[in-house]
């Protein structure tokens, strides 16, 4: 689960949080290690978000849509409800950093799923 699901439970005292994946501590689980902190050197599995457009859509579109979020995640009304909607931070990106963050994912992943013999189905 995610840190915004399971934080209300491990503070209630009803399960015990081991560690988070990211590779920094949560502002909502101060007291809960790391994996990297537990031990497992470079470890990082985070869940992320992204708008995303069809292929194929102008580039004039997709730089607007861009500076429009940018611009939205400068409020820091918004980008405090957000980072407590999910439990991470918000951050605003360009969309040749978002199309490297999924290269990044999907060639990890697909490590993963090698490494462990997953079928494709």
């Amino acid at each position: 689960g995610t840190p915004v699901l399971l934080a209300p439970q491990i503070q209630s005292g009803a399960i015990r949080g081991l560690a988070v994946t990211s590779p920094v501590r949560t502002a909502l689980l101060p007291d809960v290690p790391t994996v990297q902190e537990a031990g497992i050197k470079g470890y990082d599995v985070r869940t992320w978000a992204g708008l995303l457009a069809p292929k194929g859509t102008p580039p004039a579109i997709v730089a607007a849509l861009n500076a429009a979020t940018r611009d939205a995640l400068r409020d820091p009304d918004l980008k405090q409800r957000l980072e407590t909607a999910v439990g991470g931070e918000v951050r605003g990106s360009s969309p040749e950093e978002m199309k490297a963050l999924i290269e990044t994912e999907i060639t990890k992943w697909t490590g993963v799923v090698e490494k462990a013999k997953i079928p494709k189905i």
